[in-house]
Formats: structure tokens, C-alpha cells, sequence
């Protein structure tokens, strides 16, 4: 039995996400593989910028994160929220059905930062409205972290150390599952593949808990 050509996670995110995205994609074949039977390959490949993205022939899940916009105050909000409407708009098929935005963790370890603080709100506010105009998901780092809190996981919006990668990692993997492909997936296999991913969070949270 042959391998299936690897799915593709194009990865648009900031330098300090890329170890979730790496754990996200290592967690994903894992899940896969396990609901599939058989070895089930996942093509990470980080870009520059959405209008990088290039059609493939195969399937592939866009993950973009707005923390790219974190320094970017020049810009006006809603000029920096039209800029991602369009591309996203123009990410080329099939990408375009499967692209996720991930929201902001909003804890700043520097509490006098107030700026950034309210950036971030601005920012994850911002998902939202992309999300509704232009069919993305949304990966919310923000709730997932907020639950178990900054103090546990050690990290802040940086999203800095192994277990804040792992949980961003997690939640990556369970929003592609739960929405990102239909079409290319049976659901039965989706299904096992989840109850995998609830296996690593249970994990997870062990360690986070000592």
C-alpha cells in the first residue's frame, strides 16, 4: 500500500510561532497515521506573506496568525484589516476553503504594556471580522491559553517554551480537523484522528497540571 501524497500546511506566522507550527504538524501526521492505518506524511512549508501562497495540485491548509501584526502600528487597524481581507479573498483554490486565522494570546509579561495589551484585543477583534467576511477559521490561541493561564504555561503572547508550543500546536490540529478537510478526508477518519488529538491534550494537560 502506498503512502498518500503529503497533505501541505502553508505556515504565514511570526518567526516566534513557528515551533507551534512544527508541533502542529508533528502532531497531525501522528493522528493521521493513526486513523488512517498507515504512514500519513505532512508537508510543513512557512512563506513570507499570503499572496506567496501558490496553487497546488494537491490538497493544502493556509495557518496565518496576526501576531505578524504586532509591531505594525503605522498602519491604520482598519487599513491593516483591508489588506488581509484581500488576501485571503485571493488565496488560490483549493488553499482558499481550508485557511485558518490564529488569534493573540493576550497575556503581556510586561504589565505596564498597556499599548500592546490593547493591540492584541484590537487584533483578535479583527479575526472575528475576517472570519465572518471571508470564511476563515479561527485557531483561538487566546481562549485555549486563557483557560489554562499564563502562570501554568509559563509564556505570554510570544508564545515562548515547549509546553506553549505543544498546546498551539494542539489547537491547530483540532481546528484543521474539525473544519479543514471535509472534501479530502472521510469524517470517519477526521473522527479518529480527534480522538487521538484528545489523547495528546490529556497528556498535555498532565503536564501542564505538575
Amino acid at each position: 500500500m502506498t503512502s498518500p501524497p503529503p497533505l501541505v500546511i502553508e505556515a504565514v506566522v511570526h518567526k516566534l510561532e513557528r515551533p507551534a507550527l512544527v508541533a502542529a504538524s508533528r502532531q497531525l501526521e501522528v493522528s493521521l497515521s493513526a486513523a488512517t492505518g498507515g504512514a500519513f506524511p505532512i508537508a510543513l512549508s512557512f512563506g513570507e506573506s499570503l499572496s506567496s501562497i501558490a496553487p497546488r495540485a494537491g490538497r493544502a491548509v493556509v495557518v496565518t496568525s496576526l501576531l505578524l501584526e504586532i509591531a505594525s502600528k503605522d498602519e491604520l487597524l482598519r487599513q491593516t484589516e483591508a489588506r488581509w481581507r484581500d488576501q485571503l479573498m485571493s488565496l488560490p483554490e483549493p488553499s482558499a476553503a481550508s485557511a485558518f486565522i490564529c488569534t493573540i494570546f493576550r497575556h503581556v509579561a510586561d504589565r505596564e504594556n498597556s499599548a500592546t495589551t490593547e493591540r492584541i484585543r484590537r487584533l483578535n477583534l479583527m479575526a472575528v471580522q475576517l472570519s465572518h467576511d471571508t470564511g476563515a477559521g479561527i485557531i483561538d490561541i487566546d481562549r485555549i491559553f486563557a483557560y489554562f493561564g499564563a502562570r501554568l504555561l509559563q509564556t505570554d503572547y510570544r508564545l515562548g517554551g515547549a509546553i506553549a508550543a505543544e498546546l498551539a500546536g494542539h489547537t491547530i490540529v483540532s481546528e484543521i480537523l474539525s473544519g479543514g478537510l471535509d472534501g479530502f478526508l472521510s469524517p470517519s477518519i477526521q473522527e479518529r484522528a480527534k480522538k487521538v488529538q484528545v489523547g495528546m491534550l490529556q497528556r498535555l494537560s498532565l503536564e501542564v497540571s505538575w
